[in-house]
């Protein structure tokens, strides 16, 4: 898979330099995503979303530059499958966007997480901390399976807290990746700009207000 740059032509250059990428970023996901896609997925890429959800990730000139197929369980979507079984061939994607919701309902989350239905992502075991790692596990295994060599994995995520316990979960995907194979490219920080959502009148921990974007890229075969 040919390696997405910001150095394909003058034009690019000036851009790059006008306007570069940065690890951390204020705003919505469309905005983080397009940094994303503007280094590491070229145009003309066939991409998944595998959880397509509302099409956040989504502006109109990212739909023009990819062939984007969407896929979610209860939301419109051109395929209605579950994570866990992806009804597309071995090698047919040059990137995968996985990006469940991943609230917890266990202790404390922000505004940015809530939770619109564990059924849609077959969170049968709920919306624990444990469940939700497992839904990105099943995600990037199918991933995997999907993506072609070289091919490009995105994961968004936020990490927790469950009765009153942090849970790293961005690490725990990152080694859900390694596990399969996959090499850790960036990791971008996008931070929400609004001020989260406080349920109590009190807190134990700093706020989060912000999630990551790892990127990951398919190395081989196992």
């Amino acid at each position: 898979m040919k390696q997405a740059t910001l150095f394909d032509g003058d034009a690019e250059v000036y851009e790059a330099l006008r306007n570069p990428v940065f690890t951390a970023k204020v705003g919505r996901n469309a905005a983080l995503f397009s940094d994303i896609a503007r280094l590491y997925i070229p145009d003309g890429s066939r991409v998944l979303d595998m959880t397509y959800g509302l099409g956040n990730f989504w502006t109109d000139r990212l739909r023009e530059r990819y062939d984007l197929v969407t896929m979610d369980l209860e939301r419109p979507a051109m395929v209605k499958a579950a994570l866990e079984h992806l009804p597309f061939k071995y090698d047919a994607f040059d990137a995968v966007v996985l990006d469940p919701p991943y609230a917890n309902h266990g202790g404390e989350h922000t505004e940015s997480m809530h939770f619109f239905g564990a059924e849609s992502y077959n969170l049968k075991a709920g919306n624990t901390t444990s469940a939700i790692v497992q839904m990105y596990a099943f995600g990037i295994w199918q991933a995997w399976l999907v993506l072609k060599n070289g091919g490009v994995l995105v994961v968004k995520c936020q990490d927790a807290i469950e009765s009153g316990r942090q849970h790293w979960i961005h690490i725990e995907i990152e080694h859900e990746a390694r596990q399969w194979g996959f090499t850790t490219e960036d990791l971008f920080v996008m931070v929400q700009p609004t001020p989260p959502f406080m349920r109590h009148n009190y807190q134990h921990h700093a706020r989060k207000n912000h999630s990551y974007a790892w990127v990951f890229k398919k190395a081989g075969q196992l």
